[in-house]
């Protein structure tokens, strides 16, 4: 079975299906391996900034979140609410699914979306046919600013071809 990481966790390549594993912790544990053991200098000071952001930002909203009066943070739960909503519809207009194994035999096709620099990353759209329904799996992978992540684009390519799976 071959085994490859993804921004979120890893895919892998079964005898009959394809099995799809994601966690938060997968997505951290995935960033750490890929910016700073595998990573030269620039991944290094890269992976440091982030988190250096990440954290100060987090920190600058949850404190925000707290001092504001009682009509700000309804505004801002409300935001939040708003979001989470409009992911879940996008979804369900989309048939976006969370399936973790899919059989090759259900798979339509796969298409493969090269990620914007800066803004988003390269991923994988599995079409695939569930209960005569056409669904869609995405499997995002790791930034291009990763080390090894077109290496490990080339090779889940390569996977699906190995089993007679069109990619666009």
């Amino acid at each position: 079975m071959q085994e490859h990481l993804t921004k979120r966790g890893k895919i892998t390549f079964g005898t009959e299906k394809v099995m799809i594993e994601e966690s938060i912790k997968a997505y951290f544990t995935n960033s750490f391996k890929g910016f700073w053991k595998d990573g030269d200098v620039n991944e290094k000071i890269f992976f440091l900034t982030m988190t250096g952001l990440l954290s100060f930002s987090a920190s600058f909203i949850l404190a925000s979140f707290f001092f504001a009066p009682l009509d700000i943070q309804l505004d801002i739960a409300v935001l939040f609410i708003t979001l989470a909503l409009a992911v879940m519809i996008y979804e369900h207009w989309n048939k976006v699914d969370r399936e973790k194994f899919i059989p090759y035999k259900s798979i339509n096709y796969v298409e493969y979306v090269e990620g914007i620099d800066y803004l988003t990353c390269p991923r994988f759209l599995i079409k695939y046919s569930k209960n005569d329904e056409e669904k869609t799996r995405y499997v995002v992978m790791p930034s291009n600013f990763m080390p090894e992540t077109e290496e490990n684009i080339e090779e889940i390519k390569q996977e699906f071809e190995d089993r007679d799976i069109q990619i666009l």
